[in-house]
């Protein structure tokens, strides 16, 4: 990455460094750090500078980000399915639920979450209410899938109503695609 970065001099050099530093792909704020008067214009059209971005995608390449990689995250994400974190098994009180766990290997030998732990937003358990599991957010999945894909354009990608339908008819069809699991 750096010799693609040579061919940058002065305040393009520094926007690439804080866009994929401090400002972490915030174009407006890595403009504002280089002292643009217009930081969100200046942002927008160093993003579309050639040699810019030659070498954001030579960075993001060389820490394997590709757009098919980027594409089948969010189809995890959109398409997740919160029973592979979870094991339901017969308790004294009715149906208990617990945490799918699984041996590690290697020298650690401990216990980790089975499935991908990417998927999950959050995990956190209270003597009350037990283990509560959180999965990243499958509808803005969906959103940003459908948007790639061009499904929607505009005003129409605005209406929560469609788009929780869209979403909700896609989930419905992934379910009964595993079998109505």
């Amino acid at each position: 990455m750096w010799r693609v970065m040579v061919a940058l001099r002065g305040r393009r050099r520094d926007f690439v460094e804080y866009y994929l530093g401090v400002s972490r792909g915030n174009a407006t704020d890595a403009a504002r750090r280089c002292e643009y008067k217009h930081p969100m214009q200046e942002g927008c059209r160093l993003l579309k500078d050639e040699r810019v971005k030659a070498v954001i995608e030579a960075h993001l390449e060389a820490l394997g980000v590709t757009r098919e990689r980027v594409l089948a995250r969010l189809a995890e994400q959109a398409f997740s399915d919160l029973t592979e974190f979870l094991e339901f098994r017969p308790g004294e009180k009715g149906q208990q639920v617990e945490l799918r766990l699984v041996r590690e290997e290697g020298a650690s030998g401990g216990w980790r979450l089975a499935g991908e732990g990417h998927l999950l937003k959050s995990v956190s358990f209270s003597r009350v209410h037990g283990v509560r599991v959180e999965l990243q957010d499958q509808q803005r999945a969906l959103f940003q899938l459908g948007r790639y894909l061009g499904l929607w354009s505009g005003r129409e990608a605005e209406e929560d109503d469609r788009l929780s339908d869209l979403a909700e008819a896609v989930m419905a069809s992934a379910r009964a695609a595993r079998g109505g699991v």
